[in-house]
């Protein structure tokens, strides 16, 4: 069994949905209008031995189940309202152990504005497993979407990219510490100076994740090696296995981070920083390809040339 195909099989069935879903599968959050109120709707899971491992402190295991939430809506530039929260809580789990893994998880939610009211729990099996829905509200433009590059787009990401969980950071690796980019996000789509056409959280890696923007867009992509920011930790993989490290920052995934396409003209008013995170430029939206087709993108290596990659990137699959 593949994700990838099973989300295609998912997205066929968007046209039997009602009028009221706004946004279906296939973006970062669901979309329904309830009379007056256009609300944004997104879950996510953590699973012991897939997501953390037992020996993964409690605090960040909570710190990681709400803040991958909020990273996705941070690529819709919305604001969070509140979160639910269902957990199935192993049988060797002491009492003390629950009580610090609920008031973890009230605490990061609060410290994101972003409150828990309500969920379900059960107690079964030998593994841990965690998951969050969350509610949020579009900005005053509208929820940014990954359907919305245009030909000619240029490319942006926020941040750095690779190793997000092989360079220790602390107690733990990068991809248990990482900022949900939700202020930067609302700064981005509420700029004077240009509009942001789509927009997507890299949690996959970046080539996966930008294929993904092409795809709901239906245009052609381009990602530049060279320009590519890459995290001093992506260098670290690359001494343990001996890919480059810019393909680690194209492949590895749990970054984070913002990609969005703003138009050619528009581009240049971009911010090189925002709140202290860098904002690179690193590919565009071609305005056509050969070889290609909607939805696929091209990869250029460090000294231009055209790499022969495919599905780079994070994927569940059995």
């Amino acid at each position: 069994m593949r994700e990838l195909a099973l989300l295609q099989h998912i997205y066929g069935n968007n046209t039997l949905l009602p009028e009221c879903i706004t946004i279906p599968p296939g973006d970062d959050m669901g979309g329904i209008q309830i009379g007056d109120t256009h609300l944004l709707v997104s879950t996510d899971q953590l699973i012991e031995d897939v997501h953390f491992n037992a020996q993964t402190p409690l605090e960040f295991i909570a710190r990681k189940a709400v803040a991958r939430n909020l990273s996705d809506v941070a690529a819709m530039a919305a604001t969070p309202v509140g979160a639910v929260a269902t957990a199935c809580l192993p049988k060797r789990m002491h009492q003390a152990q629950a009580y610090q893994l609920c008031d973890e998880m009230r605490r990061w939610s609060e410290r994101y504005s972003c409150p828990l009211f309500g969920g379900d729990i059960a107690i079964a099996g030998s593994k841990l497993h965690i998951a969050l829905t969350v509610f949020a509200k579009p900005g005053d433009r509208g929820a940014v979407r990954r359907s919305g590059a245009e030909p000619g787009d240029i490319v942006f990401v926020s941040g750095q990219f690779g190793g997000a969980w092989t360079g220790p950071s602390g107690p733990v690796s990068r991809d248990f510490t990482f900022e949900p980019r939700i202020e930067l996000a609302r700064r981005l789509a509420e700029h004077p100076d240009f509009q942001v056409n789509s927009m997507i959280d890299v949690s996959d890696g970046l080539a996966r994740d930008f294929k993904r923007i092409c795809e709901m867009s239906g245009v052609f992509g381009q990602l530049d090696g060279s320009l590519v920011p890459v995290h001093s930790s992506a260098h670290v993989a690359a001494s343990g296995d001996g890919l480059p490290a810019f393909i680690h920052a194209l492949k590895d995934g749990e970054d984070y981070e913002l990609c969005f396409t703003v138009s050619e003209e528009a581009a240049s008013g971009v911010l090189k920083e925002i709140e202290g995170v860098p904002i690179t430029r690193v590919g565009r939206i071609l305005e056509t390809a050969t070889r290609l087709h909607a939805g696929e993108i091209q990869i250029l290596g460090v000294d231009g040339e055209i790499l022969s990659i495919n599905d780079l990137g994070w994927e569940h699959h059995i």
